[in-house]
């Protein structure tokens, strides 16, 4: 007797055994070629941990060669959480190296500068202060950690100057009460310098001016011109009769036809063309202070359409700050795209942004970066536009100003720009004597580091309003 069925059974249950055999082996390799680049990832990546040098230093280049791949730069922040001092080092390095380690990688940022607070090397401790102090005062991720003001406070009481100095201007980050308490602590530190800064600091929160102000007029022995520019500096805008005459100055020019009654916006077209860019960037702010928004806007596409870039800088600047009509629109579309000039066409892709218009590829705090680029302008139009990346490279609190600005505000006569976006600043009063003046410089760049997270944009103004004096930083409102 014979029994197929059973054999057949067999080979049934053999065949599909093999299938699935297959199936599931192809399966694995198409699983592996997709997800090979991802295996070779965690596994170069995981050698930034090993105890062999050489693993490290191979997981270092890998992480080099594809920091560009978001997936290299989420798994090396994830390693981070839970890393282990050496293996976080190691992590830290290869980020470094890659040119992607910073304060965007989170918290891991405030484990990286805690680390160093009790550095051995006085520089680093400094500089570390300095990234506490930027944390708050930038509004970065995790600013508000409670683990951060303890480590100012350390950084306070450093035995080395510099590190205390930037320590205080890290402690005026802080929210209320912990603020006062350093700044009064530091009030009475032994190095001048800091004792001076941190008693302007108080004062100012306090809402006392925290220098004399000054005479309101320049010295008996100032010559002719300074005296002449210093009476229409005081007087009303658009108040009396002065006949604009061709052989005024500059800076005389434009204080002439902001009080003038009989001005016309003809009047600024020699000023606009000037070398200087602090020049024309208050011509820009006298034509919108004095004449009516139609005399500006036809004003602006005459500066756009002329032959010298200076003009056509400023024409742009001036374009940017009117409400434009369709005529004006084109010029600077049209500039902005045929331009021969790229310093110039910064100038029109910024008007446009000021107008509200979306420009391809075009970051305008980039330019800040450009010593070519006219940097007091790019300032200006960045206060327009609601942006304070500008004043924070002109005042610098954390570092040294990139220019004098005792000479940027009286000499060069940018302190009327300043003013006009920041109205609540400390005033700077260009007829001081020159001690007098860094006093006043101190005091602004003291007020911008107290108040600059709590300054408050008017969309409709184009200005920026302080807290009030003593109130604690509130976040920023920025675009």
């Amino acid at each position: 007797m014979s029994h197929p069925r059973p054999r057949k059974n067999l080979r049934r249950i053999l065949r599909s055994s093999i299938i699935t055999v297959l199936l599931v082996a192809g399966l694995t390799v198409l699983l592996a070629i997709r997800h090979a680049d991802d295996l070779v990832r965690y596994s170069m990546m995981n050698r930034l941990c090993s105890s062999d040098p050489a693993k490290r230093d191979s997981a270092v280049m890998y992480v080099i060669a594809h920091i560009n791949e978001p997936a290299t730069l989420d798994r090396a922040k994830s390693m981070l959480d839970g890393a282990d001092d050496a293996c976080f080092d190691n992590i830290v390095r290869a980020l470094a190296a890659a040119g992607a380690w910073g304060p965007g990688v989170g918290r891991p940022w405030l484990r990286y500068l805690s680390h160093r607070v009790d550095s051995g090397i006085a520089i680093q401790r400094s500089a570390i202060a300095v990234e506490l102090g930027k944390t708050l005062w930038q509004r970065r991720p995790y600013h508000d950690d409670p683990s951060i003001p303890p480590l100012i406070e350390k950084l306070m009481i450093d035995k080395e100057p510099d590190v205390r100095f930037n320590a205080l201007s890290a402690a005026a980050c802080l929210p209320e009460p912990q603020r006062s308490k350093l700044l009064e602590q530091a009030a009475s530190d032994p190095e001048a310098v800091i004792a001076d800064h941190a008693n302007i600091m108080l004062k100012l929160l306090a809402g006392e001016p925290p220098v004399a102000p000054g005479p309101d007029a320049p010295a008996a022995t100032a010559n002719e011109m300074v005296k002449r520019l210093a009476a229409l500096e005081s007087m009303p805008t658009n108040s009396t009769r002065i006949e604009i005459t061709p052989d005024m100055p500059d800076l005389i020019r434009l204080q002439a036809v902001r009080v003038s009654q009989t001005a016309m916006p003809d009047d600024l077209r020699r000023v606009f063309n000037a070398d200087q860019p602090t020049t024309r960037d208050l011509a820009v702010l006298t034509a919108i202070d004095r004449f009516t928004p139609d005399q500006c806007r036809e004003l602006a596409k005459e500066l756009i359409m002329s032959f010298e870039d200076n003009s056509r800088m400023a024409g742009a600047m001036l374009g940017g700050m009117v409400e434009p009509d369709d005529d004006l629109m084109k010029f600077l579309k049209l500039r902005a795209e045929k331009s021969e000039s790229w310093i110039v066409q910064q100038h029109y892709n910024l008007a446009l942004l000021m107008q509200g218009q979306t420009v391809d590829k075009f970051d305008p705090v980039s330019l800040l970066a450009q010593p070519k680029v006219p940097r007091t302008t790019i300032t200006m139009a960045l206060l327009y536009l609601g942006n304070l990346e500008g004043a924070d490279w002109m005042f610098n609190p954390f570092g040294d100003p990139p220019v004098a600005l005792e000479l940027l505000f009286d000499q060069l006569r940018y302190w009327p720009v300043v003013h006009h976006f920041l109205p609540g600043a400390p005033k700077f009063n260009c007829y001081a004597a020159p001690e007098l003046e860094r006093q006043q410089v101190d005091v602004l760049r003291d007020w911008y580091l107290l108040m600059r997270p709590g300054l408050r944009f008017d969309t409709k103004t184009h200005t920026f309003a302080a807290p009030i004096a003593g109130a604690a930083p509130v976040p920023e409102n920025r675009p």
